[in-house]
């Protein structure tokens, strides 16, 4: 299930940090991008699949309508039967689109919403 399905129940098992430095924006969750790495560590130790990253703008302070600066294309096999190495490349791809996000311009802070998937 993709964190946008589990929701807040979900969130809670990573611990309550991961949560509380979250904003809601629809059905979807996003972190500061200061805060990016510390929940991909946390989505690593639960087993969960990175699907990709957004990164994000608010023009207002409302978080209601979010302008896409970027977005992660991975590369990744499905038909993998081995869960442990789909989760480990796919966080070494979560963590390389963090470093590439510093070529992002923007004047407001960035934020990142992060989809994944449980076990």
């Amino acid at each position: 299930m993709a964190a946008q399905v589990s929701g807040i129940s979900f969130m809670t098992k990573l611990g309550p940090d991961v949560l509380a430095s979250a904003i809601k924006v629809g059905d979807e969750y996003a972190w500061a991008l200061s805060e990016a790495l510390h929940i991909i560590d946390k989505l690593e130790t639960a087993r969960c699949v990175i699907l990709g990253i957004e990164f994000w703008e608010f023009l207002d302070k409302s978080f209601v309508h979010p302008k896409v600066l970027g977005w992660s294309e991975y590369d990744l096999d499905p038909s993998r039967k081995d869960w442990d190495s789909y989760v480990t490349r796919s966080v070494e791809l979560a963590r390389a689109s963090l470093v590439k996000s510093s070529d992002i311009k923007s004047d407001s802070p960035i934020w990142c919403q992060i989809t994944w998937v449980e076990f």
